[in-house]
């Protein structure tokens, strides 16, 4: 049976196939994970020649793809908290929260779960059909 890879592994072979330079993964990484000065020393040494933590900023937070990088993972853990939240919220409305029922509920509703892009569009020129045909009755 084949090992699953867990999200983080994912996570970091996608930021690799984003950035020009694989090793720029470890910065990105550092930079989402909260900026923490005692761990640049050892990640410069590591991967980016002892290049200082100012010069590193510098150099690298002007390239389009460290950027995109960045803002994918932003998402990726916004996404992931959401469902710790949402699996938090579930166990107390199993337990009889109504508060917490009520929530998820409201969540299973949102745009969270939209995963079909095709019905997503579907909608939309649904919308805009309906719009062009009250235009055309008037």
């Amino acid at each position: 049976m084949a090992k699953e890879r867990s999200p983080q592994s994912d996570l970091n072979k996608k930021l690799e196939s984003m950035l020009s330079n694989a090793k720029l993964r470890h910065f990105v990484r550092w930079f989402t994970d909260g900026q923490d000065e005692s761990k640049w020393e050892q990640l410069s040494k590591n991967y980016f020649n002892n290049i200082s933590l100012d010069k590193a900023k510098e150099l690298y937070l002007e390239k389009k793809d460290v950027q995109d990088a960045i803002l994918y993972v932003t998402k990726f853990q916004k996404d992931l908290n959401l469902v710790k939240i949402y699996n938090s919220m579930m166990k107390k409305a199993m337990e009889g929260d109504v508060n917490s029922a009520t929530w998820v509920i409201k969540f299973s509703e949102s745009a969270f779960f939209d995963g079909d892009k095709e019905d997503k569009f579907k909608k939309l020129t649904d919308k805009l059909k309906t719009k062009f045909e009250d235009n055309e009755d008037e």
